[in-house]
């Protein structure tokens, strides 16, 4: 009866550990997670991991995303498709900074043609974060729908915490 008395016991602590378990792994730092002391604010985007925080126009309004995308939102036009356009992405790479080329232009070779780099250059944020400036410009292949043809102008920064990059992005059309 003893035994049985231990044996409940220790099968009772295993399965209380199995559940402690269980709840650390469910709360361990998600990408999609958001602080829990910042309310939703328009003109505001808040990330829980890595933390960072991009403020946007007020009056901008929230798209769905695509991709890699954590968040998208861009000026409203009527009867046209927002711009311009704030775009967010977090992803994993090993590369360095100066390696970005390597991740996004087969993403710009898939979506336009006439790609031309305006600019790249390092850069840092306030806090001394080091990160990497860049300008594009090309015209869009069509896979955007009224897009087509049309020519944009894309200015993004970029920084990463330990191999995750964040990829901030401003995407104009320009009138032609």
């Amino acid at each position: 009866m003893r035994k049985l008395g231990v044996l409940s016991l220790i099968v009772a602590g295993i399965v209380l550990m199995a559940g402690f378990s269980t709840s650390a792994q469910s709360q361990s730092p998600a990408h999609d997670e958001k602080p829990t002391f910042i309310s939703p604010t328009p003109g505001l985007y808040v990330d829980g991991w890595p933390p960072f925080t991009v403020s946007y126009p007020k009056e901008w309004v929230e798209m769905p995303v695509l991709f890699s995308e954590v968040f998208r939102a861009g000026a409203p036009r009527q009867n046209l498709s927002p711009s311009p356009m704030l775009y967010i992405s977090v992803f994993s790479s090993p590369l360095p900074l100066e390696d970005w080329a390597k991740m996004f232009m087969p993403w710009y070779v898939m979506m336009g043609t006439d790609i031309k780099v305006l600019s790249d250059k390092p850069s840092q944020l306030k806090d001394g974060t080091p990160g990497r400036e860049v300008q594009l410009e090309y015209v869009s292949k069509g896979s955007q729908g009224a897009s087509a043809g049309r020519k944009f102008n894309d200015l993004y920064f970029i920084t990463r915490k330990d191999v995750v990059w964040v990829y901030v992005g401003l995407s104009t059309a320009m009138e032609v």
